[in-house]
């Protein structure tokens, strides 16, 4: 007859102990390891948390700065037309000047070209002396042309008619020594200009070009009246 194992008393305990601190550390390890996880969670939950407050922090600044720039951009828009409808006035009231002085002007010359002025004529022909190289050319890009073609004072617009002797001329033309009281007559050659010398005729204005402008008018009669006083 077999004898059956016997396992002594004291060993049958150690083994419970020793399953029950196995047991333990588990269950310490599994409760730290629930810890550390709580901690990252609570961790991540704070510093998301923190981030959405930041944004919403951020977004609210852009839509001050936002509401801050279309504030400005409608005070610049209210300057503009401000200033837009300032301006459109001055032109209406410059525009308003300018007929008057036009008006004006033009009233004066319609007296004015009733009057024969005296003036120093000289004559000037296409030769490399009288011309300087220019020929037929004029100032005024038209083509000298004799018995037609004179040359003034710059402040006498191109295109400004007149009577001398009887005769027509067009004002096309300037020159060097052609100032004040001075007009020089455009002839075909150099024997003409000795022959013709210099004399002093009483001259009538006749008209102005269409397109004189206001600062050629004033310049006219800046000139005109220095030459009547």
């Amino acid at each position: 007859m077999e004898k059956a194992n016997y396992i002594p008393k004291h060993q049958s305990t150690n083994k419970k102990r020793r399953r029950f601190r196995k047991i333990l550390m588990l269950m310490r390890i599994s409760m730290l390891s629930l810890s550390f996880i709580a901690i990252l969670l609570a961790s991540f939950s704070i510093y998301q948390y923190g981030s959405i407050e930041d944004l919403q922090t951020e977004k609210q600044n852009l839509l001050t700065e936002i509401q801050s720039l279309e504030n400005k951009l409608t005070d610049t828009e209210k300057t503009l037309t401000s200033e837009s409808s300032q301006n459109q006035n001055l032109q209406a009231k410059v525009s308003t000047l300018e007929d008057k002085l036009n008006k004006e002007f033009d009233d004066w010359f319609a007296i004015a070209k009733n009057f024969y002025i005296p003036f120093k004529v000289t004559y000037y022909c296409p030769c490399e002396i009288c011309s300087e190289g220019y020929g037929h050319k004029t100032a005024s890009q038209k083509t000298a042309v004799s018995g037609h073609t004179v040359a003034m004072d710059p402040n006498i617009p191109f295109g400004t008619t007149l009577l001398i002797n009887g005769e027509e001329y067009t004002n096309e033309d300037v020159g060097g020594g052609v100032r004040g009281n001075h007009i020089d007559i455009f002839v075909d050659t150099h024997q003409e200009t000795i022959e013709n010398g210099v004399d002093t005729v009483y001259v009538k204005l006749l008209s102005l070009p269409d397109t004189i402008t206001l600062e050629e008018k004033n310049n006219l009669y800046e000139f005109l009246i220095s030459t009547y006083s």
